[in-house]
This record gives C-alpha cells, structure tokens and sequence, in this order.
C-alpha cells in the first residue's frame, strides 16, 4: 500500500503558474531581467519574483534571484496580486531591484551569469 501511496504523491503535478510583469533588456542586450508574478493555487498567496535570462533564454524553469511576498499583507499588493517591484539596469552588468520595504523577501541573489544586482528597499 506505501508503494501506490509514494506514486500517487509522484505523479502530482506544479500547480504553480508565472505571469510576466516586466521585461526589461540589459543595455547591451545580452540578458533579460523578468520581473513577474508567481501563484501555486488557491492555499498561498502571490509572490513577485526577478529572474535573469541570458539573450534567447526562456522564463520557465530559471532560477530566481528575488522572491518576495505581502508580508501578510504588511505590503500593499500590486494589480498582480504581488508586491511592488521595479527593475533598473545601472549599466550592462548591473541591475538594481527596487521593492516595497514592507515586503518580506525570501530570496536575493548578488550575483548571476555575470550580472551583479542591487536590492533598494523603498517606503511606498
């Protein structure tokens, strides 16, 4: 009985959906930063996540350098149903991440394929 119950538990698949925000090309064109929206279904909330893509590098299965939810609800939410964010390319190799400072953030990455990020807490 374990063994149907262990595939059964195998054979579920990721509820969890994106929805791009942003998009944002780096000056030189080279890498993508995607700013978007993460749902995984009715029993958690929105997070807004950053992405960064090399040129013809697609979002799905890209690991995050930023994840970030309401903090329940401490951050006000965007239309998106996730917390403020904006991206800004400082130069080819730098991106900063602006995000609400009431949002709790689980997840900030300094440094991928090459690009160093910034994170700015802003009061909204």
């Amino acid at each position: 009985m374990a063994i149907i119950a262990l595939s059964n538990v195998s054979a579920c698949k990721d509820e969890c959906a994106n929805s791009i925000i942003q998009s944002s090309p780096s000056p030189d064109g080279q890498h993508q930063a995607v700013l978007f929206e993460r749902s995984c279904g009715a029993t958690t909330g929105f997070s807004t996540q950053v992405s960064l893509l090399s040129e013809g590098e697609l979002l799905d299965g890209a690991e995050s350098i930023f994840s970030a939810d309401d903090n329940h609800g401490s951050a006000r939410t965007e239309n998106w149903g996730g917390p403020w964010a904006k991206l800004e390319w400082k130069s080819n190799n730098t991106l900063i991440v602006f995000y609400d400072t009431n949002a709790r953030v689980f997840k900030t990455e300094e440094s991928k394929i090459g690009i160093t990020t910034q994170f700015v807490a802003v009061n909204r």
